[in-house]
């Protein structure tokens, strides 16, 4: 069962359109911004009452609406006992997900969060690399990540977005939280966090559009995170200085490169001439509904995530590093 078929639940829905034939529905709240494509629309039972909806005794549920209302679903998954892929981040704010602490702790049900940038091929390939050990520890990294939020949907108007407004749980930190977790997913646990948080555009919203991250991993290695809604080229890169020398990749090139310390030499580690951007939703669809848990994003995880998000608001607030 669907809740909330925007832009990311289509991909969802895409996903589990191309495995094969499942019984599908959505509850649905309103037309939405985005139209489902005729062929799978006939596909969908839709149920128009929530308690209609839970009645149909889902067995998995894929929560993709707006971020405050995730918390909502995720507790409506376990009082049903349903599995469920709930979009990132988790909620709203950290204060939330510990005020439902106990409930969660006791769930009977498998809850994910949809970090599905876990399965592109430039992330696996480097996770790959860094738990292989081949170029040695990972000392520091700067992770950078950059949208101009009017082109990033261009079906609707940005100003209505979830990804614009506070109630809606908007904001760079939260929307693009995806390097946060690639932090975690890489190199470990949090242990200090410094952060600028700040809304230096014209744009017209309510909330941050650039956030500039100084972490100090528990392994003591250094990381960087920049996110922001200014980039209009639509940018995801990274660095990362191993022992043995400095690993780069490039979402737009679609590669990754190494350069050794030794000898200056310059490898083409991932090289991708194609690739469909709905693959790494289908992968992560598969590994949810077959219980496959290895490289999903955990709940647990998923709230660790959340956690860092509140830190790096307090440690602005504090206008200092602080400890996770």
């Amino acid at each position: 069962m669907f809740f909330g078929l925007g832009s990311i639940g289509l991909r969802h829905l895409q996903a589990l359109n191309e495995m094969g034939k499942f019984d599908i529905s959505a509850y649905k709240t309103d037309k939405g911004t985005k139209k489902v494509p005729e062929e799978m629309e006939e596909k969908i039972k839709y149920f128009y009452n929530e308690k209609d909806a839970f009645a149909w005794n889902s067995d998995f549920m894929i929560v993709s609406n707006p971020t405050n209302l995730h918390l909502k679903y995720l507790l409506k998954s376990i009082d049903h006992k349903i599995d469920a892929l709930i979009e990132k981040p988790i909620a709203s704010d950290f204060i939330q997900i510990k005020k439902a602490e106990d409930k969660i702790k006791n769930r009977k049900n498998n809850i994910y969060v949809g970090y599905n940038l876990r399965f592109h091929p430039i992330i696996t390939k480097i996770k790959e690399i860094i738990d292989s050990g081949e170029f040695g520890k990972v000392l520091k990294a700067e992770l950078y990540v950059g949208e101009y939020l009017p082109f990033w949907h261009p079906y609707e108007d940005y100003r209505k977005s979830y990804a614009a407004k506070k109630e809606l749980g908007g904001g760079v930190l939260r929307t693009l939280s995806h390097e946060i977790d690639l932090g975690q997913y890489w190199f470990g646990e949090y242990e200090k966090i410094f952060a600028k948080i700040s809304k230096i555009s014209d744009l017209d919203i309510d909330v941050d559009d650039s956030t500039d991250i100084f972490a100090e991993m528990k392994n003591k290695m250094i990381l960087k995170i920049s996110m922001d809604y200014l980039n209009p080229l639509g940018i995801r890169k990274g660095e990362m200085f191993f022992e043995k020398g400095l690993l780069k990749y490039n979402f737009l090139r679609k590669e990754i490169m190494f350069i050794d310390y030794k000898n200056k030499e310059n490898k083409i580690l991932l090289k991708v001439d194609y690739y469909d951007y709905n693959e790494q939703y289908k992968i992560q669809m598969i590994n949810f509904l077959t219980k496959n848990n290895k490289e999903l994003c955990s709940l647990e995880e998923g709230i660790n995530v959340l956690k860092v998000i509140d830190k790096c608001e307090e440690s602005y607030r504090k206008g200092r590093m602080i400890y996770v």
